[in-house]
């Protein structure tokens, strides 16, 4: 887990043989994916602009996008910030998660929120390289990785978050018709010992009363009720 969480899933990083060799093959997909794929795409002038503002995505996985904050960061205009975006998602280099909402006035519902396809990539962008240590940082790859096994379990279904001005929120939404419409997921990186339920999974639940929430944590298997909703506590190996 700690080695996927460091250096992601490229094959040809998987199969490389030590941490330098690693490196040394993610570096070269990094380069030829900016210096061939997009610099041909985009017709770049500034190569430096792209890689800043991936490493400035990287540095902000799981969290709400200012897109005014981030054009200004990365020395670029919002139309081009825009179609940088646009095409690293369409490179498959990022994800932006859209907001899920019913209420316009009560839920934001602008800011996407961005994660890496691959958390080696992410991980080299911003220097951490096999060195993924601060609880924080391990919290929000965690929290990418869980992201994508909801992608992959749940094939062509959207997976969104949920956000309300109060500040309640829940990391991710699944629109899943076999479970009545939609569940929410939290993710809680650790070793959970006892089953404990947010203030906003709890709001959510009110407000929603969904069929089913998850809890996705390390280890605690687990399952109660609130109200009409079966709460349950999954340990990331069940999503494996």
């Amino acid at each position: 887990m700690t080695e996927y969480l460091n250096y992601g899933g490229y094959p040809r990083v998987i199969l490389s043989e030590g941490q330098e060799e690693k490196r040394q093959v993610m570096r070269e997909i990094y380069t030829s994916y900016v210096d061939r794929d997009i610099s041909g795409l985009l017709r770049l002038s500034r190569p430096d602009a792209f890689r800043k503002t991936l490493a400035l995505l990287a540095s902000q996985i799981g969290q709400l996008l200012n897109m005014t904050t981030l054009s200004g960061q990365a020395g670029i205009s919002a139309p081009t910030l825009k179609n940088y975006l646009y095409y690293a998602e369409k490179t498959f280099s990022i994800a932006l998660v859209q907001p899920y909402f019913r209420n316009l006035q009560k839920e934001i519902t602008k800011a996407p929120t961005p994660y890496f396809v691959d958390l080696g990539l992410r991980n080299l962008v911003l220097n951490k390289w096999g060195m993924l240590t601060e609880a924080n940082d391990l919290g929000f790859v965690f929290q990418n990785l869980v992201y994508h096994l909801l992608c992959a379990k749940h094939p062509g279904m959207p997976v969104k978050y949920w956000r309300t001005v109060g500040k309640a929120k829940v990391d991710f939404v699944v629109e899943d018709a076999s479970r009545g419409g939609i569940f929410p997921v939290e993710v809680k990186f650790g070793a959970l010992r006892q089953p404990a339920v947010t203030r906003s999974l709890r709001s959510f639940i009110e407000k929603y009363q969904p069929q089913e929430a998850w809890v996705v944590n390390m280890s605690l298997d687990h399952k109660l009720q609130i109200g009409a909703t079966s709460v349950r506590f999954v340990p990331l190996y069940a999503l494996l």
